[in-house]
This record gives structure tokens, C-alpha cells and sequence, in this order.
């Protein structure tokens, strides 16, 4: 057997061999290549026979050649493109590298992602043949941001007078702004101090590379001037022990004006009931000017129903079965909110003996108590037997006494 690499820039090799020779014999090549052939790449085996008087005989020897030449790959040229839209990636076409081989066409495979992401990217492309020979080359892909921000302004606004002068540091909101490749910076032309009047504040959206975007909001300053209220913070409170309503602490809203001392009213009812109320917060200063904010105040019910279990109770197994269903009772409960729901766990069937039925309130916010009553099950019921029939017999042989058979009472319970 003989192993060769292919010859290059071939899928086979030439190969020369000795053929079997017998001068008593006519030699035959019955499979294979003859020497000096050109032998593909792969196994190819040589049968050869000699037949004289004696009769036939054959054999045989591969010749294996080996594809150990390399593809070849050319690399697509170093490309940028841009981010694709609303993204800070791009799936931009970058080209295919190509590639020949000696034997076929190579698969051309490269470790490119689905979605490159800004800046420069080294693209492996990899050219294999059939024998898993392989070459590499590189390309440079690059990645820009091309795309502008997008800034959106918040509406356009009237503020009152800071107290006692004639300009105004209010609050006027703030833009937001949103870009392909990550948060935008944002920059305005607001003054420190606005003056009586319109002015155009111009917000600008800054991404990081450089790509900029703008809108515009009018701030209006007027003199006059609302007081400002603060809220207690929501607030979760008991019910009163015993009802189903709270008149539990809530705290108190407090407030400021430029004018004074505000008065601080609210629609609090004088019992809150179950669940959530809307707590409305107003201060109202001299002028008539208002301002509200809203506290939610959530009453819940923690306090258990309260059960009452029958007597301990003993019955009697019923009529025919070791087991009773006689009446136990029932058990009562009362609650802050509503009447409770009694469950229980008694068995269908109490068997003999006692067992601890837990009788169970609950209410409808989930709150439960529990009690315990014993049932205990006697057994009052006679076992009931019945005789065989009157029967005669013959005294045994040679004495005057028997011991015949007389039969076997029965009995059920």
C-alpha cells in the first residue's frame, strides 16, 4: 500500500508502481490504475490476477493520495458603514471574501456577528476544501453613528413670579432626548432668571458622536404666585377594635405661600371604611389661590372573627356500622366585618372513639380563629348470635355418652 500527497495545483497524483510479474502465469489487472496513472484524490486499489494450469490466485494494494494543498481566500476590502436606523449596530452589507482550491470550490465561513457594533471590527474569513485544509484573511470593518438624536421639549409653560420680584426662577420642566447609541446630552439657552413675558428657550440633544438635535419651548412669566401643599405620605391603618371602619391617625398636610400662612383643609371622612380612600390635601391663602395633592389612605381589617365551638358531644355508632354520622352541633362565629364563614374538618363518618374536630371562622379578609370540640363514638349496639338447630345423636360405640357433631352457633356485631 502506498500513501502520496496530491501534485500540485491537481486533485490527484501521479504514481508509478512495480505490477505483479509471475513468467509461469498470465498476469491480469482486473481493478485500479495501471502505473504512471494519475490517481484521484482518495483510495484507490489495484487488483491483479495470475492464472497458470494450477488455476487463479489474486491480490491487491491501495494507493492513497492525499489533498494536503491549502485553499485560497481573498479578503472583501476594509468597509465602514453606518448604524442601522434606530439602532447603534449595524447589519450593513461588508462584501464576501472569495476562494478557489485544487479539488473544488472551498466553503467560505467568517466569524462576523449578526449585528456589529460601533467602531472598527476585525473580520476572520476562513476559506476550508473537502480535507478540511485552510487559509484566513482579515477585513477591517468599521462602524459610525450617523444618525441625529431626537430631543423632544416639554410643553410650553407658564410660571409665576418669584416672591417679591419681577422675574421668575420656576420650574419649566426638562426635555428628554433619546439617540441609537445610548442617552443624549442635554443642554438648554434657559436663563437664570426669566423675565416678565414669552421667551424661547432652544434645547439641544448632543450624542456622542457629535450628531445634534434641537426644539423649542416658551416659558411665560406671570405674577401670581400659588401657595404650595405638601401631603403626608399614604398610610396604611387598623381598623377599630370591634367595627369595621378606622378613625386611625393620618397625618397632616402641611403648606407654604409666598403671601402668609396658607389654611389646610381636607374631604378626610370622620371614619374611613374599608380599603382605599383618596384624601384630598388644599391650601388656600389669601388670595384665593389653591393648590391640592392627594394622599391615599388604606384601611385594612387585621382583627380576627372570633368562633365558638359546640360542646364536646358523645354519640352512638349507627344502627348496622362501626362508624356514626350523628349530629354534632355547629359551631358560631362574629366578626368586626360581617358574619365569618365556619368551616370544619369533621370526617363524614366519625370512627369509634374521639376525635378532635377543629372548627374554623374565617372573615373576609383572610383573618381565621379556630377552636376544638371532641365527638367521641361509642359502640351501643348488642352483637346479635343465632344457635344451630336442635339435633339428636347416638351415643358412641360401647359407653354410654356422645361426642357427635352438634353444629356451630354464628354471630354478627
Amino acid at each position: 500500500n502506498i500513501t502520496v500527497n496530491n501534485d500540485a495545483g491537481n486533485c490527484s497524483a501521479v504514481v508509478t508502481y512495480t505490477a505483479p510479474n509471475d513468467p509461469c502465469a498470465t498476469v491480469t489487472q482486473t481493478a485500479g490504475l495501471p502505473s504512471g496513472s494519475a490517481f484521484p484524490v482518495g483510495t484507490t486499489t489495484n487488483t491483479f490476477s495470475a492464472t497458470n494450469l494450477a488455476g487463479t490466485v489474486t491480490c491487491s494494494f491501495t494507493k492513497t493520495v492525499l489533498d494536503a494543498e491549502n485553499p485560497t481566500i481573498t479578503c472583501p476590502g476594509q468597509v465602514t458603514i453606518n448604524t442601522d436606523a434606530g439602532q447603534c449596530t449595524s447589519t450593513g452589507a461588508i462584501g464576501t471574501a472569495t476562494g478557489t482550491d485544487n479539488c473544488a470550490a472551498p466553503t467560505i465561513t467568517n466569524d462576523a456577528p449578526a449585528n456589529f457594533p460601533i467602531g472598527n471590527t476585525t473580520v476572520t474569513w476562513t476559506s476550508t476544501d473537502a480535507a478540511n485544509n485552510s487559509v484566513t484573511c482579515t477585513q477591517i470593518v468599521t462602524v459610525v453613528d450617523a444618525e441625529d438624536p431626537v430631543v423632544t421639549c416639554p410643553g410650553d409653560v407658564t410660571i409665576n413670579t418669584d416672591a417679591g420680584i419681577c422675574t421668575s426662577t420656576g420650574a419649566i420642566g426638562t426635555a428628554t432626548g433619546t439617540d441609537n447609541c445610548g442617552v443624549p446630552t442635554i443642554t438648554s439657552n434657559a436663563p437664570a432668571n426669566f423675565p416678565i413675558g414669552n421667551t424661547t428657550v432652544i434645547w439641544t440633544a448632543t450624542d456622542g458622536a457629535g450628531n445634534i438635535d434641537t426644539c423649542h419651548q416658551i416659558v411665560t412669566v406671570v405674577d401670581a404666585e400659588d401657595p404650595v401643599v405638601t401631603c403626608p405620605g399614604d398610610v396604611t391603618i387598623n381598623t377599630d377594635a370591634g367595627i369595621c371602619t378606622s378613625t386611625g391617625a393620618i397625618g397632616t398636610a402641611t403648606g407654604t405661600d409666598n403671601c402668609g400662612v396658607p389654611t389646610i383643609t381636607s374631604n378626610a371622612p370622620a371614619n374611613f371604611p374599608i380599603g382605599n380612600t383618596t384624601v384630598i390635601w388644599t391650601a388656600t391663602d389669601g388670595s384665593g389661590n389653591i393648590d391640592t395633592c392627594h394622599q391615599v389612605v388604606t384601611v385594612v381589617d387585621s382583627e380576627n372573627p372570633v368562633v365558638t365551638c359546640p360542646g364536646d358531644v358523645t354519640i352512638n355508632t349507627d344502627a348496622g356500622i362501626c362508624t356514626s354520622t350523628g349530629a354534632i352541633g355547629t359551631a358560631t362565629g362574629t366578626d368586626n366585618c360581617g358574619v365569618p364563614t365556619i368551616t370544619s374538618n369533621a370526617p363524614a363518618n366519625f370512627p369509634i372513639g374521639n376525635t378532635t374536630v377543629i372548627w374554623t371562622a374565617t372573615d373576609g379578609a383572610g383573618n381565621i380563629d379556630t377552636c376544638h370540640q371532641i365527638v367521641t363514638v361509642v359502640d351501643a349496639e348488642d352483637p346479635v348470635v343465632t344457635c344451630p338447630g336442635d339435633v339428636t345423636i347416638n351415643t358412641d360405640a360401647g359407653i354410654c355418652t356422645s361426642t357427635g357433631a352438634i353444629g356451630t352457633a354464628t354471630g354478627t356485631d
